[in-house]
């Protein structure tokens, strides 16, 4: 995994079918239970709007904790990976850079819609 800070939300695909409450459903009850075993009390985001990107939707998921972007990032690039895609902007060797990750692969990607 390559040392990166993060600059933005990290984004999850989803499709144009599903609501922010089914995605939202499927973020606990899925990918968070790849991160924690029990959802702690403490642990609030904020979800948003779908957006497109090569092709893809995605929603934005921002969360004050950094400790859950981590743990996130480690389940996303293991080699189980999540069951989504995911996108991060971030910073490396004072670049901003995205981050394509799926089935545990990471890709850095051009920033086109």
């Amino acid at each position: 995994m390559t040392l990166r800070m993060l600059s933005g939300p990290i984004l999850f695909e989803t499709n144009s079918e599903e609501t922010s409450e089914e995605f939202k459903a499927v973020f606990e009850s899925v990918i968070l239970k790849k991160c924690y075993s029990e959802i702690p009390e403490w642990l609030v985001y904020v979800v948003s709007e779908p957006q497109g990107w090569n092709g893809r939707i995605f929603r934005a998921v921002e969360c004050p904790a950094g400790s859950v972007y981590a743990k996130l990032l480690l389940a996303a690039t293991s080699k189980q990976g999540l069951p989504r895609g995911m996108l991060t902007v971030h910073q490396s060797g004072g670049v901003q850079r995205l981050t394509f990750i799926e089935e545990g692969i990471e890709k850095e990607v051009q920033l086109t819609k």
